[in-house]
Order: structure tokens, then sequence, then C-alpha cells
């Protein structure tokens, strides 16, 4: 397996909101991604709290008799639960959050779980595409962008999550919206289908949304 992470301020954002993170783990693979919302100044503080919370809580019940399934969903609520904790200690209940994507993979199968608008996609042998689920608001024009669940807020809903077999040469792109939004999909599955190793294909990535993006962006991809 190969993998590389890249993450840009770019230029129209004061700091970076986006928090990564990948680390092995007994016989993990563990890749995060934490986009934060603001508010209240703390959007990156959200999104730090949120990945190191989730790999404390994933780490300490590793070893308990608990489905892959049942310790990421629950590392996932205990991460969120740290948010609100801190919201509270600074005033900013229920108005700070972040949105999180995290992928483990374990003897080539991937336990894929979402929040957010943070996006996962998949390119195999049977092409490229998303395969995380975008939690947005739709068809309301003055809410197009709008995300309905994140993590740290009072009322947190249940991540969306996908179990899936890997195969060689299988490769899962994460990012956050900074970059997706500014790249179609026949643009990344080119690159990605290129003879690039996946540091030059981030790299390649990342130039080709760099002087469109008004976000920050971050980017993982994984090469089984």
């Amino acid at each position: 397996m190969e993998y590389f992470s890249i993450s840009y301020k770019g230029d129209f954002r004061e700091k970076n909101e986006d928090y990564f993170k990948n680390e092995t783990f007994k016989d993990s693979k563990i890749f995060l991604i934490a986009d934060g919302m603001g508010g209240c100044k703390y959007g990156e503080k959200a999104s730090e709290i949120a990945v190191e919370e989730f790999l404390i809580c994933f780490k300490n019940h590793y070893e308990e008799k608990l489905s892959m399934k049942d310790l990421i969903y629950g590392s996932i609520h205990h991460a969120g639960y740290k948010i609100l904790d801190f919201s509270n200690s600074n005033n900013c209940l229920n108005n700070i959050g972040t949105t999180f994507l995290a992928s483990i993979i374990k003897e080539n199968t991937m336990y894929l779980f979402n929040v957010g608008d943070s996006r996962a996609y998949l390119q195999n042998e049977y092409g490229f595409y998303q395969i995380s689920k975008d939690h947005v608001v739709k068809n309301n024009e003055n809410l197009k962008n709008a995300i309905t669940r994140g993590l740290g807020f009072l009322s947190m809903d249940k991540p969306d999550y996908i179990i899936k077999e890997l195969s060689d040469d299988d490769q899962i792109l994460m990012a956050t919206d900074g970059f997706y939004k500014f790249i179609d999909n026949r643009s990344i599955e080119y690159i990605l289908k290129s003879n690039l190793n996946v540091k030059e294909k981030c790299n390649t990535l990342l130039k080709n949304v760099i002087n469109k993006s008004d976000d920050n962006i971050t980017i993982t991809l994984i090469k089984i």
C-alpha cells in the first residue's frame, strides 16, 4: 500500500481549518480528514479535536470485543462530544463543528465513514466514482451549500458508511470540498490513471485547483 496527503491553506483564507492524519495502528491503516466549519473562530480547533479524539478512542478500545463498524462509529461520536465540550468551555454551544471522513483499511477491507461533505472516491477496474455521501441541503438556492450533518452539534446524526473489499491497484481519494468543487471527475480520473506515483498524483491534483479554489484544500490518495 502507498499513500500520500497534502493540505494547502490557499490565498483566500487566513488559516487552514482542514486537519488530516494518517496512521498505522496494530493491523489497521487509518486515514482521517476533517474540515472545520468555523463559527466563533474555532473551525481549525474543531477539526483537530475530531481527528485526535477519534484516534484516542479508537486505540483505547481496539482490543475490546467490538466489531470494526461499532468501534469506528463509537469513536466518531466520542470525537463529536469532545467538540461539544470545547464549545461549552468557550461559550460557542452548537456554533462550531466539522466534517469528518475516516477510511480504516484492515486486511484489504475498507471501512469508510463520513459526516458532512468531505468526499471519498474509488478508482478501480469498474471506473471512477464517489463512495461517500454528501450531507448538504439540496434544491434550495439560498442554502445549496449548507451542511446538514457535522460533528460538534447538539443534534448529531449518524454517519454514513460503507464496507468494501479492495483489490490490488484500487485507489481511494479523500478530499475536502475546497478540492472537488473546483475540478471535474473526468480530470481526476485521468490523473489517477496516469503512470505518476502517489505523491506526484496528489501534487498534480492540487495544481489543477490551486488557482481556482477559494477554500482550504486537503487531499489524501491511497493505492492498494
